[in-house]
């Protein structure tokens, strides 16, 4: 009996998902507008006029939607689209579907240098209400023009970042 006793007790507490029987799972994130607030930045660049690039510096709030179970969706001003993937841990990262791009100078400033960049998007939740978000855009010369960059630029220096760190806060 004794041994039928410690069974049971051994297979509730395997059964238990931690939670109160009232307690619902929370999807996360919430789907709606999120502030987003700047909370630091880098600039290994030195450019003269760089935005903090994160794609929305006119202060529109994120929209979050989901789209499945681990995926959902941010947009907002200034044309940023991400389609990102939700972990289990709740981190994220995000796509843009173009987050590599190359600038031929020679094309449109006579330069002989290509200006590539990549782009990434990361973050996580802190519940179905809160986060963090970073944004990284990283910038590579290559090319014997890229020397002459330094007189439009002189206190730029390849390869460098410009990325900055958001606080999100879900609004409505």
């Amino acid at each position: 009996m004794r041994a039928l006793m410690v069974a049971v007790l051994v297979g509730l507490v395997a059964c238990d998902d931690g939670k109160d029987s009232g307690e619902e799972d929370v999807a996360v994130p919430a789907e709606g507008e999120w502030g987003a607030e700047e909370v630091g930045s880098t600039d290994t660049c030195n450019f003269s006029d760089a935005d903090s690039g994160d794609g929305n510096d006119d202060g529109e709030p994120l929209v979050i939607a989901k789209t499945s179970d681990d995926t959902f969706t941010i947009v907002g001003g200034d044309g940023l689209d991400l389609s990102c993937t939700l972990s289990a841990d709740l981190s994220f990262s995000c796509t843009t579907g173009e987050d590599t791009a190359v600038q031929d100078l020679n094309k449109t400033k006579g330069i002989d240098a290509d200006i590539t960049t990549v782009s990434t998007y990361e973050g996580a939740f802190s519940s179905a209400i809160e986060g963090s978000f970073s944004v990284n855009i990283n910038l590579t010369c290559d090319g014997d023009g890229c020397a002459v960059l330094k007189k439009y630029e002189p206190d730029v220096s390849f390869p460098c970042d410009i990325g900055t760190e958001l606080a999100l806060s879900f609004s409505e």
